[in-house]
């Protein structure tokens, strides 16, 4: 027997159970309800968690609002932002406006912390390898766990020192030496081979970094979150990607170009029309250095409201630039051009 509606709208709301109304539905419905709501629940459980952490960064991290900025343009991964703008902090989250652009993603942070000397690993002997201690810088690795220890218990300048004898102390190795003034050290080994190694900190965001904080989080978002409205007030189109770094056009420069770039990025050329005429207009690296992946969310999936079309209008009579068009546009890449002909000339003065 199948559930009537009336019942099933009684089960929605859970007023009651269909086995005390019912027959049991046949044997493959009821295993296609049961890996529905198995599914169901693990989705509603990722989600709270998901929530909680966040919810947890901004009660660790904190939160701070931006001024509202009407100048200058911003793009995420192709999508216009309309203005005005609010840079902010919220977590480990940066926005503007509404709009998540940069997440740090090693939250919560690891517990680095080493409360003992780890010394020596066992098992070393003069027929060891220098990958033996250093284990592909893993945070886990043997120096990084003397690292982290030392930098944790001992000034910098010790800390780095005591570091160096370490190595020193390895049974296949026979000379430590620093590089002229810097924290890198050049080891030789008994073998006969040499590697050189940094003393100082990992990057922060390194997987195997010896000790970053929650401030250290802060001050780096901060930074950034400075940086966006610093451009904002400046006029600057501003083009910020999930993968790559932002890239900036200043103001004259945006009221010259946007018009086109956009009318390019709208228009139904295919994506290498589309990448040939923006190398023309040096917004892309020319073709034969590569490196453009980051720009494709802007060539494949450009959004824009009319809210562009009208700023840049605007732009264009406060800055009394004139606009480009495709006609301006030189027929080869600036750059591609110079090294083609810097090429053809090396090969020339080669010839007899």
């Amino acid at each position: 027997m199948r559930y009537g509606p009336i019942v099933l709208a009684l089960l929605a709301v859970g007023m009651v159970t269909g086995p005390s109304l019912c027959a049991e539905p046949p044997a493959d419905e009821a295993k296609s309800v049961t890996s529905t709501a198995v599914s169901a629940q693990a989705e509603d459980s990722d989600a709270a968690g998901a929530v909680a952490l966040e919810e947890n960064a901004i009660k660790e991290l904190g939160v701070k609002e931006g001024e509202s900025v009407d100048s200058g343009f911003i793009f995420f991964d192709g999508r216009y932002i309309d203005a005005p703008y609010t840079v902010s902090q919220r977590g480990r989250r940066l926005f503007v406006n509404e709009v998540m652009i940069y997440q740090w993603d090693r939250w919560p942070l690891p517990d680095l912390r080493v409360d003992e000397d780890p010394g020596y690993p066992p098992g070393l002997t003069e027929k060891s390898i220098m990958d033996d201690v250093i284990k592909g810088n893993s945070e886990n690795s043997p120096w990084q766990r003397k690292g982290r220890y030392l930098d944790q218990h001992f000034p910098p300048d010790v800390a780095r020192q005591k570091l160096a004898d370490w190595f020193r102390g390895l049974p296949f190795v026979e000379s430590v030496e620093f590089v002229g003034r810097t924290s890198n050290i050049k080891i030789k080994m008994k073998n006969g081979k040499e590697q050189g190694v940094g003393l100082s900190p990992p990057p922060a965001e390194s997987s195997y970094s010896w000790h970053f904080t929650n401030k250290d989080i802060v001050k780096g978002l901060e930074y950034d979150r400075n940086k966006y409205e610093a451009y904002l007030k400046k006029g600057k189109a501003v083009f910020i990607f999930s993968k790559g770094h932002p890239v900036t056009m200043i103001r004259k420069k945006a009221a010259r170009d946007l018009g086109l770039m956009t009318e390019i990025l709208r228009s139904d050329r295919t994506k290498e029309e589309k990448i040939d005429l923006l190398q023309r207009m040096e917004f892309l690296r020319p073709p034969s250095m590569g490196g453009n992946e980051m720009f494709m969310p802007l060539i494949t999936q450009f959004q824009a409201s009319e809210q562009l079309e009208e700023r840049i209008d605007q732009l264009v009579k406060e800055t009394g630039v004139t606009p480009r068009t495709l006609q301006d546009l030189p027929a080869e890449a600036p750059l591609e051009r110079a090294m083609r002909l810097r090429k053809e000339a090396d090969q020339k003065s080669k010839e007899p």
